[in-house]
């Protein structure tokens, strides 16, 4: 009996990442948690769990728009149907969307050269070693390997002041923070812009959403608002809140932020995929690992 040639597939994702959680308030003091264990999502329109944290970032989005350019088709699974597959295969982020030096893609056969190759580009580019390569065979035969990578760094107009220490709502500790109070200089000002803060009367609680300016020009948005946990649907909220808001814009006197120290570093292997045939593939393609790993680290002057 001939034996089948099968082809696997190693998609391997690393985000560096950029979130930005915190408190804002301009007259009542308003509070939130700090995520525990988030769960990544990998579109962005995908819904998170009600009582889960979610992170999405769009470096797993890119991997998938490389395996549909290798195969010149939207990929279709043997025997399996979901609504992540057909999400996916819409491409509705691409690098096109993002500066050339925010991001790393590598496509090639799997071999045991091609995980030293890959370090030696990261760290040249970004200057960051890529602790997944280790979890990885590269040692498989008749495979092709997808790594990709987005970086965002940036610094903020002014670096921030240290703040005392505080509860963010979920915390039994005293989280260690960097923002703005009523002490500090009103050069800080120019960091913040304010998007919206009202008082929703459905949930009765205060919701905000601040913009923080970077020498990057990236946008970066703090919000606390009511959502459906959709990623797509909670930033068109926030604009839709923005272009309602007919207060005063500037950070003031009477207005506070405060943004907590946070790092989070880990790696998923997403199992849903692995073992999956992808349709129509003359070698019977289907995935081995898909490896997912989120890292961030804030800083008062800077966060990546």
């Amino acid at each position: 009996m001939k034996k089948k040639n099968l082809k696997t597939i190693l998609i391997i994702i690393l985000i560096i990442a950029f979130l930005i959680l915190g408190v804002f308030f301009r007259f009542n003091k308003i509070t939130i948690r700090i995520p525990k264990n988030p769960k990544p999502v990998f579109y962005s329109g995908a819904k998170g769990e009600s009582d889960m944290d979610t992170i999405w970032c769009g470096s797993f989005q890119l991997a998938w728009n490389e395996l549909i350019n290798q195969y010149g088709k939207e990929i279709e699974l043997k025997d399996y149907n979901s609504e992540l597959i057909d999400k996916l295969n819409e491409q509705n982020f691409t690098k096109d969307m993002l500066s050339e030096d925010s991001y790393y893609i590598k496509v090639a056969e799997t071999a045991p050269s091609l995980k030293e190759e890959i370090k030696q580009d990261m760290k040249k580019k970004f200057g960051k070693n890529s602790a997944v390569l280790d979890n990885i065979d590269f040692n498989r035969k008749n495979g092709i390997t997808i790594y990709t990578a987005l970086n965002k760094k940036f610094e903020f107009l002014e670096i921030f002041d240290d703040l005392k220490d505080m509860n963010f709502g979920n915390t039994d500790k005293k989280i260690k923070c960097f923002g703005i109070d009523e002490e500090s200089d009103k050069s800080l000002y120019k960091n913040v812009e304010v998007m919206y803060y009202g008082w929703n009367k459905e949930n009765e609680e205060w919701e905000y959403a601040a913009r923080l300016k970077t020498k990057e020009n990236e946008e970066i948005i703090l919000a606390n608002i009511s959502s459906t946990g959709d990623f797509d649907e909670t930033y068109k909220k926030v604009l839709e809140l923005e272009n309602t808001y007919e207060e005063t814009k500037e950070f003031q006197d009477i207005d506070i932020i405060y943004l907590p120290y946070m790092n989070i570093n880990f790696i998923i292997n997403y199992e849903e995929l692995c073992g999956k045939e992808i349709n129509n593939t003359r070698n019977m393609a289907s995935f081995c690992h898909t490896k997912y790993t989120i890292f961030y680290e804030s800083k008062g002057r800077r966060t990546t």
